[in-house]
């Protein structure tokens, strides 16, 4: 078997195929041999019986009449002389004796005659024959044949001859058959050990063997490309890997480095070579042959990075100053860690640096930014605290001045007190400033963006200055593009407060000529959802000089002119203004010539635009009605006694009840103890705060109904809905508060009634009154209005009224909000929406005063259009 393995698969298929080949036909040939010789015997004896029979016949009457007739017996025996290969015959007579004898060839006598009858036997180089002479059924004797077996073996050895020839032809069709047919297994392989030994060359993993059939070969094929497939895969993550980390290496912000133990450095990437000054890394290999002595400010550092390394075997965020290649020093912070070989001996040392300079500078710069924003910071409470003490007394101060306002009919003394108000008005504008600018350099002044109806701002823009411009005789000019939606989404307040600023200045800097105030779009797409708004605020005042139109947006900045004592004001204006506006995601410019005048122009991009508001909305007419409460009993919880003087003085001429309380302890008790209709609360006061005594209030069973009104000179957020609830309250006010705030908040929770104001009109004199500036287009539906309110609304109310069934109230709350939505009459929507709420909420104390006031309600819109 040794010498098979040293064949190639190509012979030992061969060998195989050949050697079972000729063992198989050698079996098969071995076996046709002994069948042929069997059967070659089987016909010489079936050929002797043969000739014995016929001779038998021959002889069988001769032999019946006796030895007369010898003669006969041996003529008919010289037959079997012609045949080949019988070598005697003999007949014997019944009585065993030899009858009659041919000998031919053999001399070796004459055998006895057997026992058996028929017998058939090969001895030696014969065939001996017995068979019975027999006719008609009787028996006369026996003959004998004795036959060479020459021919026999003649024929077997031709046979022989025959089937070797035979065996040799094959033996060589199955080399040349084993030899073509081995192909199929070895070719295969042999194509499988071409594409291994290509890609061992190559590293070409790529490479696959083609199919060539559904056997174990395919199946090994499928598994070997499986197997490429793998490996070409792997091949492929680990190219991928590489390059990944490759490119991580080389384009790491962080510097990647290999030392050796002496020193020397092995590895860096190019983020290592940057931080250290280097070109490259190849400069920063050949020029870096002993970190300690050239990188190290402090050498020491560096045994002792060594020293915590061989302790615990890496080291994270140690910090050192290092020296780049220009001398300059630099901060480090280094991440490392030991290689060792499996012996235990150290290779070398890995790990990652970082340049922290800046982050150490920062640091530095955090100090001082943290004690900015200290100072920052107490400056904001400083200015939270001085407008709380300033808007208190102010609140007296234009309180007590408005109640002396309908005293003093004219004089110098209505001069004084217009002097006053002007005054307090002034220091009151320059604390809001103050505070707004505070806010926006804190980054705590919040927008609050909803629906605007820029039509309607306009309209209260031109109300406000329309006195003043009058005053000077200037000719006010409003422009509004007539493409402009009636609604976007603005801060309304803040877009308010820069229109005021901006018309301010045009009121105050322009003695002659005119002020125009326009407003244009400019759509951002197809659809219109979004559009630029550009504000334009152009007078022909005095102007600006150019050195001065960028000074003019900073704070405390005024804009210097020769009667510079005409000029009013604290300078914060256009300086909010601009911060209001960029906060806004707006611009604002300005274009100005000395003596020709100034434009304004602020720009809001991509403000959204949602549904078309109607164009006027009608308000409420209590600012120009007398208002008289009902009797009512009020809680007006305030330390200081001239804040409680003015809230009374409001309300003078009503029946009202006042109890009053210095502190949030005293309000709960005197609260307990009257249960009022209305609490009014400050929230800063001794011995217990107003926001405590609110949620005890609120926290009490019996007295929680109570409606609370906030009213505080704190700088609390200006939204009331969100104060409110912060504090727990019904409604919210800020200090100074105006007879006109005061009166719409009380009209919320108390029952009223309107006195008309009877004036006397001259000839052209406007009465002053809201219903004239209604304009015609809603004023002509204000008849529609009353005809549902004074019959079918009064004859539902009459009928809750005496019924007071819950679901039917709540039906009526809905109708009335409907009706102040569809006609716009605030109002009325206003009413409605106390009066669900409350059904919500099931206050069965405020709910029936509140539904009391309908009629009252009724009677104050038909006002709107006498």
């Amino acid at each position: 078997m040794k010498i098979f393995q040293s064949f190639s698969i190509k012979n030992k298929l061969t060998s195989i195929i050949l050697i079972v080949t000729v063992f198989a036909i050698a079996i098969a040939f071995i076996f046709v041999i002994f069948k042929n010789v069997a059967t070659f015997k089987q016909e010489m004896i079936n050929n002797t019986l043969f000739n014995a029979r016929r001779i038998g016949e021959l002889v069988a009457f001769p032999l019946s009449l006796g030895d007369n007739y010898k003669s006969d017996v041996e003529r008919h025996l010289e037959i079997l002389r012609a045949i080949p290969f019988i070598a005697n015959a003999v007949v014997y007579d019944n009585d065993n004796e030899v009858f009659a004898v041919l000998e031919k060839n053999d001399t070796t006598g004459i055998p006895p005659r057997p026992e058996a009858k028929n017998l058939a036997e090969f001895e030696g180089k014969f065939l001996h024959v017995y068979n019975p002479i027999e006719h008609k059924d009787e028996g006369f004797g026996l003959i004998y044949l004795k036959v060479s077996t020459e021919g026999l073996r003649r024929k077997i050895r031709s046979n022989l001859v025959t089937l070797s020839i035979l065996l040799i032809v094959l033996i060589i069709l199955s080399y040349f058959l084993a030899n073509k047919l081995q192909a199929l297994i070895s070719g295969p392989i042999l194509d499988l050990a071409t594409v291994t030994r290509e890609i061992s060359e190559k590293g070409d993993y790529s490479l696959r063997v083609q199919k060539k059939g559904e056997d174990e070969i395919g199946l090994l094929y499928d598994e070997f490309n499986d197997m490429l497939e793998q490996i070409w895969l792997r091949e492929k993550e680990r190219d991928k890997a590489e390059k990944k980390y490759r490119e991580i290496f080389e384009n790491a912000s962080h510097g990647i480095f290999q030392s050796a133990p002496d020193g020397r450095l092995v590895t860096a990437n190019p983020a290592f070579a940057r931080i250290f000054g280097f070109d490259s890394p190849e400069d920063a290999l050949d020029s870096i042959v002993n970190l300690k002595s050239q990188i190290y400010v402090t050498p020491a550092k560096r045994d002792e990075l060594q020293w915590i390394i061989e302790e615990s075997g890496f080291i994270n965020g140690f910090e050192f100053e290092a020296f780049r290649k220009d001398g300059s020093i630099i901060h480090i912070s280094e991440n490392t860690h030991a290689v060792y070989d499996e012996k235990g001996d150290l290779l070398f040392y890995e790990g990652i640096l970082e340049n922290i300079t800046e982050r150490k500078q920062a640091e530095e710069f955090k100090i001082a930014k943290d004690a900015a924003e200290a100072a920052n910071r107490a400056k904001s409470e400083f200015l939270a605290n001085v407008s709380h003490e300033i808007r208190t007394p102010m609140n007296a101060i234009l309180g007590f001045a408005e109640l002396l306002g309908d005293d003093i009919s004219g004089g110098p003394q209505k001069e004084y007190l217009s002097a006053i108000t002007s005054s307090g008005k002034t220091l009151l504008s320059l604390i809001n400033d103050i505070l707004d600018l505070s806010k926006i350099e804190a980054g705590k002044l919040e927008l609050y963006e909803d629906i605007v109806s820029i039509r309607s701002v306009l309209t209260e823009i031109q109300n406000m200055f329309s006195g003043e411009i009058k005053k000077k005789s200037l000719d006010f000019q409003v422009e509004l593009d007539s493409y402009l939606p009636d609604r976007v989404l603005l801060d309304e307040i803040r877009l308010r407060q820069i229109l005021l600023n901006l018309m301010g200045n045009a009121v105050k800097f322009t003695d002659a000529g005119y002020i125009k105030l326009s407003v244009n779009q400019n759509f951002k797409d197809e659809s219109q959802n979004k559009l630029d708004i550009i504000f334009s605020v152009k007078d022909t005042g005095s102007g600006i000089p150019p050195d001065q139109q960028e000074l003019i947006f900073d704070a405390f900045k005024q804009l210097q002119r020769k009667d510079s004592k005409k000029i009013r004001g604290t300078g914060l204006g256009l300086s909010i203004t601009k911060r209001l506006v960029e906060m806004m995601r707006g611009d604002i410019t300005v274009e100005s010539e000395p003596g020709t005048g100034s434009t304004f122009k602020v720009v809001f991009k991509d403000v959204p635009v949602v549904a078309a508001l109607p164009e006027f909305e009608i308000e409420d007419a209590a600012g120009m009605e007398k208002v008289q409460f009902k009797k009512a009993t009020i809680l007006i919880a305030d330390d200081i006694q001239s804040n409680r003087a003015v809230l009374k003085g409001f309300l003078s001429g009503s029946d009202i009840t006042y109890i009053e309380a210095e502190n949030g302890k005293e309000a709960v008790e005197l609260a307990g103890e009257h249960e009022p209709d209305l609490i009014i609360m400050d929230i800063r006061m001794p011995v217990m705060d107003g926001s405590k005594a609110i949620r005890i209030l609120k926290n009490d069973k019996k007295l929680k109904k109570i409606p609370i009104i906030i009213i505080t000179a704190s700088a609390m957020q200006r939204d009331k809905k969100s104060s409110s609830k912060k504090y727990l309250a019904d409604a919210y006010m800020k200090k100074p508060v105006t007879r006109k705030q005061f009166t719409r908040e009380l009209k919320r929770f108390l029952r009223y009634t309107v006195i008309k104001k009877v004036e006397t009109k001259k000839p052209g004199e406007n009465t002053g009154r809201a219903a004239d500036s209604i304009p015609p287009g809603i004023k002509a539906r204000l008849p529609e209005l009353l005809a549902l309110l004074q019959i079918d609304l009064t004859r539902k109310y009459r009928k809750i009224k005496t019924t007071f069934i819950v679901n039917e109230i709540e039906d009526f709350s809905k109708e009335i909000i409907d009706l102040g939505n569809k006609y716009q009459v605030n109002l009325l929507k206003d009413w409605g929406d106390r009066l669900y709420y409350e059904i919500q909420s099931f206050d069965m104390e405020k709910l029936p005063h509140t539904l009391e006031c309908f009629p009252g309600l009724v009677k104050e819109i038909a006002s709107y259009n006498e």
